[in-house]
């Protein structure tokens, strides 16, 4: 599940950075 890299905001999953 990529959906993270889409909205991560959405899910609040910010670890991207």
């Amino acid at each position: 599940m990529d959906q993270r890299r889409e909205c991560p905001v959405k899910l609040g999953n910010v670890d991207k950075t």
